[in-house]
């Protein structure tokens, strides 16, 4: 009987634990998702992880003559050939309809190439057309680039 007691105590303390946690931490609208991606995105340039990036790109996905099988391909080339990388992104605005969002702004990525001791800033405006599929919000096309304003 003892063994009960402690066991049915023990589920309800892990119930309570559980609807505690869901309580301080409210599901995501989707904005909040997308802005979450870009934050992920953000990480995943810095730390040079292809695959962390490659995850929000739709398998059609496109920017200029790069598909998602490009970048996921050369991704880790070129990032292995940077060191402190840092992508800024700034002036954010996500907007959201239905299952469709677009996603837009300015981005500054800063890194430094192996081997040399200047860093190297690359900067321009972007625009990220986003789909919800299976719940996940990912990137179907991308516009924009270095050097292009809004």
């Amino acid at each position: 009987m003892r063994k009960l007691t402690i066991l049915c105590g023990l589920a309800l303390v892990l119930i309570g634990g559980v609807s505690a946690w869901r309580a301080l931490h409210p599901s995501l609208n989707d904005s909040q998702q997308i802005e979450a991606a870009l934050t992920d995105m953000k990480h995943a340039v810095k730390n040079g992880q292809t695959r962390r990036l490659v995850d929000y790109l739709a398998p059609e996905f496109q920017w200029r003559d790069y598909s998602r099988d490009f970048i996921q391909k050369n991704f880790g080339g070129f990032s292995l050939q940077w060191r402190d990388a840092e992508l800024h992104l700034a002036d954010v605005k996500v907007r959201v309809e239905g299952e469709s969002a677009i996603s837009d702004g300015s981005f500054t990525l800063i890194y430094r190439n192996r081997g040399t001791p200047n860093l190297e800033t690359r900067a321009g405006h972007f625009q990220l057309f986003w789909e919800k599929r299976d719940e996940k919000w990912l990137v179907v096309k991308a516009d924009g680039g270095e050097n292009i304003e809004p």
